[in-house]
């Protein structure tokens, strides 16, 4: 269930959902009309039905990659292909480690022309297949509904 609420000169709405009986919400603000507040509202819980979970929506990249690898790699690859992830880790960590809910295909085609700039094609698609996995990874897990890397190209 949603309430719609008028903030100064805009208009906010607020999802409301229960987690292990607990009531909780979501929320967002800075809709110019109450219409723009209700579409918003109206598409987060579709998203609620659909099982996402909102506790998990500041989850970062870099974050979530390290889980993805402890769970699924971890013990089943070489040393060497080991350390090669561990090298896109914590260069995701370092450059762009920012929320999934944040992700969007232009800010991530931007950070792969940026890593382009100073590695080589074959290098930079590997990094783009292991976000890739992770995003799999965290549709699968109802963090997120999409794939926000999808349609990405990597430059030579």
């Amino acid at each position: 269930m949603a309430s719609i609420t008028k903030r100064g000169k805009t208009w906010a709405y607020r999802v409301y959902y229960y987690d292990n009986g607990e009531r909780k919400y979501v929320s967002q603000s800075g809709f110019r009309t109450k219409a723009e507040a209700k579409d918003a509202s109206v598409l987060k819980e579709n998203e609620l039905l659909v099982g996402k979970k909102f506790e998990k929506d500041k989850v970062l990249l870099g974050n979530l990659m390290r889980k993805w690898f402890d769970l699924f790699k971890e013990g089943t690859i070489t040393q060497v292909t080991k350390a090669r992830y561990m090298t896109i880790i914590k260069y995701v960590k370092d450059e762009f480690n920012i929320p999934l809910k944040e992700i969007t295909l232009e800010k991530y085609q931007n950070f792969l022309n940026t890593l382009a700039d100073s590695r080589a094609k074959g290098t930079v698609k590997k990094y783009h297949e292991t976000v890739r996995a992770t995003m799999e990874y965290a549709i699968q897990s109802k963090i997120i509904m999409h794939d926000p890397t999808k349609g990405a190209v990597v430059k030579e």
